[in-house]
């Protein structure tokens, strides 16, 4: 049984890559917090540091373009479109739901901080802004197919998806409708926290 089980985890999921053992596959909520947003933390931790000791500049957080009523609304509005997501698909209302839910939102903060704002900030200071838009994005992708093992496919979307927001950010000028985009992007992706295989 259990030979049976590490073969169909091996063959990857609609996400990751196969995996020649079971131990290198990505198939728990802890996983998914150890690999992926611990990873993403420590790189906003060193975009940071070298920002402020590296090229000495101080890291400025982009302000809010529209009231505070508006993003409070905004994460409600979420939040219930999570539920009657799960519920339509049948998933249970468990507390490991709505962390996941919370994890997402997390995890979009932190990368939105570090690919969309710090980053570019940082490779401006060796190449030109399009380009350091762009080595912030393959950095963001790679560590996807790092980190979550993703499919080589995937990573290409989430190159885009990336150069997607740093446009929207651009535009916009605002760190939190660019985190709440990619909160319900990442959502509609990996609505439930892997399981077994599935990962």
């Amino acid at each position: 049984m259990t030979d049976a089980l590490e073969t169909r985890d091996n063959l990857g999921g609609r996400l990751q890559r196969p995996g020649k053992a079971l131990s290198q596959m990505v198939t728990s909520f802890s996983q998914v917090v150890i690999r992926h947003g611990l990873t993403m933390l420590t790189v906003l931790a060193i975009l940071l540091i070298a920002l402020e000791f590296g090229v000495g500049q101080q890291a400025v957080m982009p302000g809010l373009s529209l009231p505070l009523s508006f993003y409070l609304g905004a994460g409600t509005l979420m939040m219930v479109f999570a539920a009657g997501f799960w519920r339509i698909r049948g998933t249970p209302f468990e507390y490991r739901q709505w962390m996941w839910l919370a994890y997402l939102f997390a995890i979009s903060v932190v990368e939105e901080m570090a690919f969309r704002v710090f980053a570019p900030i940082l490779f401006d200071h060796a190449v030109e802004p399009r380009i350091s838009v762009l080595l912030s994005n393959a950095v963001f992708a790679g560590l996807h197919y790092l980190t979550l093992r993703w499919r080589f496919s995937n990573c290409v979307w989430v190159f885009l998806g990336g150069l997607g927001l740093a446009r929207l950010f651009h535009e916009t000028e605002d760190l939190a409708l660019i985190i709440g985009v990619h909160w319900f992007a990442t959502f509609l992706n990996t609505p439930t926290p892997p399981s077994g295989h599935r990962a």
